[in-house]
């Protein structure tokens, strides 16, 4: 089990007997411990307080030749701030009611003398102060009593405590009566971790860089635990250090971000770059974390070694315009590279690729519609790398409706091939459902077609009676597919999944009256037999970045087709289809690292250009090397 936040150590003095003046006999308590004298009598043991401490002060002897002061932070989120209960907030403090900033840390200093506080304000196991906040669409108001009061009050506010904390600081006064705060300091050997994996991000939504240290971290230095705080953190390199501050730097435990200037704000809020400008070019060796449990420094990079921070510039005019799938080019706007870069272009999924004179340049062949990210390199890996995303397009039409109000579904066009249309489903952007859109994917998303073409008739927006008008919109398809649906009550009882079965209705079904002579007959077409796919079995094997897929081979289908995602319920999964029913493996590369996968498989047989697919095997997953 893990030290909590205070040791048990020697007890001071009521704050009633420290103000009063030196006693000439010590009292004693039941366990035989005698009180701590105050003022010049315990000159030599200290005091000990609970203190809110500005971030560039926390910092000043904390940081290494870093002479740029740590701001505090400025926010719009005006309810986070002031929510001690979310490891982002915990163990900060702010002095404005509103909640518009976060101003720096509460700490435990030693101090010689209450006299050295005597500007300060006190607060007392009688204050309190309650703070009402809006989180979720909740309400909830809190009161904060006692020491927990510092959390909304004035920088260098104070509260005695009555046992010497494990970490503090000693405050002393400099010539012109400011205080100052040495570095932090512990009764234990500050812990170092060595095994733990970081990854450093490039591109990220809350700032111009990144830092991940792997999960095993939170449990290590104890932020796993309900009661966790994190008062500081310093991003270290040989010869320099930086300070982060709650919420713009750190707002998991685990993840950690900043700006360089490139990104002025982040959710709305202002960032602060200054002090970590020159944190590029330079190989961070470790991370030290200022908690609750103690203090503890982790060493980065493969054999502590470090990770390279590259040098960042201006891509914000980055562009590639969206072209026809079959042309072969796209117009390109490059950013201006800094002379040194060795740039290299690449397009995932695009094969021959090249950029010279504005011009993207791939092999269209084989290439079909969607979104694709032109990805730059530097060979060198001394600057970023970038990208930007652009959409390769058609307007031939390759899905209608096939008018089954017993298994409705999206079919194949004529003369369309099977890989050709499971593409656009795979790129539905959106569905509307009389005039009401519904994403595709994506966060709020409502999932109305399934991966094979069938309309999900027990969704929300689909099950009731009636009759609705349906606007189905892929990214790199010009043309939306429109048509009417009818959920009669006769009809619902069958499956969605009978609608593979079914054929894609001749162009002239719809329009041709049925002539006077076949009233007493039945039409001279077959009916299509019905056809099941057995059930899949999977196994799955870990490679370095990839993974190895193998499966039942099954002679009596038409191929294969896998799904592969980092979430159980495959949200944002990716498809493989296999064509050959005598395929039983498949190799998945350019995977993450340390990361776990889920996949599973099932079998499919075409049937009149229409896919019968079997059951998915059972899940499993898999952690890559």
């Amino acid at each position: 089990m893990r030290k909590g936040m205070w040791k048990k150590g020697l007890t001071v003095a009521m704050a009633a007997a420290m103000l009063a003046g030196p006693v000439s006999v010590p009292a004693v308590f039941n366990n035989g411990v005698s009180v701590v004298k105050a003022d010049e009598d315990n000159k030599d043991q200290g005091i000990y307080v609970l203190m809110n401490i500005p971030y560039a002060e926390f910092y000043a002897n904390e940081v290494v030749n870093n002479t740029v002061k740590v701001d505090a932070f400025t926010s719009a989120t005006l309810n986070k701030t002031r929510t001690n209960s979310l490891v982002m907030a915990a163990g900060s403090y702010h002095t404005k009611t509103d909640g518009s900033e976060i101003t720096g840390i509460c700490y435990p200093v030693k101090v010689n003398s209450l006299d050295d506080l005597k500007d300060y304000k006190q607060v007392k196991d009688s204050d309190s102060v309650a703070i009402t906040v809006t989180n979720r669409g909740k309400t909830s108001t809190t009161t904060y009593t006692g020491k927990d009061s510092l959390f909304e009050n004035e920088s260098y506010a104070y509260y005695v405590l009555s046992e010497t904390p494990s970490y503090y600081k000693e405050l002393t006064k400099t010539a012109d009566g400011k205080a100052s705060f040495g570095k932090a300091q512990t009764d234990k050997t500050t812990e170092e971790i060595t095994d733990a994996k970081a990854v450093l991000k490039t591109e990220t939504s809350y700032g111009d860089f990144q830092l991940n240290l792997s999960s095993d971290v939170s449990e290590k230095i104890g932020l796993d635990q309900d009661n966790a705080k994190v008062y500081g953190i310093t991003i270290n390199t040989d010869t320099k250090s930086y300070g982060l501050r709650h919420l713009e730097n750190m707002w998991k435990g685990t993840e950690l971000a900043w700006s360089v200037g490139y990104t002025t704000a982040v959710h709305g809020c202002p960032t602060s770059s200054e002090h970590y400008k020159d944190l590029q070019g330079t190989t961070i060796k470790s991370v030290t974390y200022y908690t609750n449990a103690g203090i503890f420094t982790i060493k980065v990079g493969e054999n502590g070694n470090g990770i390279y921070v590259p040098e960042k510039f201006d891509t914000s005019d980055f562009k590639v315009e969206n072209a026809d799938v079959t042309s072969g080019s796209a117009k390109v706007t490059v950013p201006t590279l800094p002379k040194a870069y060795d740039a290299e272009y690449a397009v995932e999924g695009l094969t021959n690729v090249s950029v010279e004179n504005g011009t993207l340049k791939y092999n269209a062949t084989g290439v079909k519609p969607g979104q694709y990210t032109l990805n730059v390199t530097d060979k060198s890996s001394k600057y970023v790398p970038f990208s930007t995303s652009f959409t390769l397009t058609t307007d031939n039409v390759v899905a209608v409706y096939n008018n089954n109000v017993k298994a409705p579904a999206l079919v194949a066009a004529k003369d369309v091939q099977a890989d050709d249309f499971a593409n656009f489903v795979k790129n539905i952007q959106k569905v509307s459902v009389n005039g009401k859109e519904y994403a595709a994917s994506g966060k709020g998303a409502v999932k109305l077609i399934n991966a094979d073409g069938t309309l999900v008739t027990t969704a929300d927006a689909l099950k009731a009676e009636g009759t609705y008008n349906i606007v189905v919109t892929a990214t790199g398809y010009n043309k939306t597919l429109e048509f009417t649906y009818t959920n009669k009550s006769d009809t619902t009882a069958t499956k969605p999944s009978d609608a593979t079965t079914a054929t894609k209705p001749a162009a002239t079904t719809t329009a041709t009256k049925p002539a006077a002579t076949t009233t007493a007959t039945k039409p001279a077409v077959k009916p299509v037999k019905k056809v099941t796919v057995k059930k899949q079995t999977a196994k799955v094997k870990a490679g370095k970045k990839k993974l190895t897929v193998t499966w039942k081979k099954d002679k009596n289908v038409s191929g294969y087709q896998i799904k592969i995602a980092t979430k159980k319920n495959f949200k944002g999964a990716k498809t493989y289809t296999v064509k050959s029913y005598k395929t039983y493996k498949k190799v998945i590369k350019k995977l993450k690292a340390k990361k776990k996968y889920f996949v599973k498989v099932r079998a499919y047989k075409t049937v009149a250009k229409s896919k019968v697919y079997g059951a998915y095997s059972a899940v499993r997953s898999c952690k890559v090397k």
